[in-house]
């Protein structure tokens, strides 16, 4: 990845009933690790999902 390159992270939100029996995670675990590598530039939650966007 570039200097300037981006990545989008899109989940289901813990507690979301997906029919497939696994664990979620909510946003601000996902946050905590997700900012160890890249710094957040937006982050958001929908209904059943959540997303970041990290800048590297």
């Amino acid at each position: 990845m570039g200097k300037n390159g981006k990545i989008i992270l899109v989940d289901w939100k813990k507690g979301v009933d997906t029919g497939i029996p696994e664990q979620y995670f909510s946003l601000e675990e996902v946050k905590e690790k997700v900012e160890k590598i890249f710094r957040i530039i937006e982050k958001g939650e929908g209904r059943f999902h959540f997303y970041i966007v990290g800048m590297a």
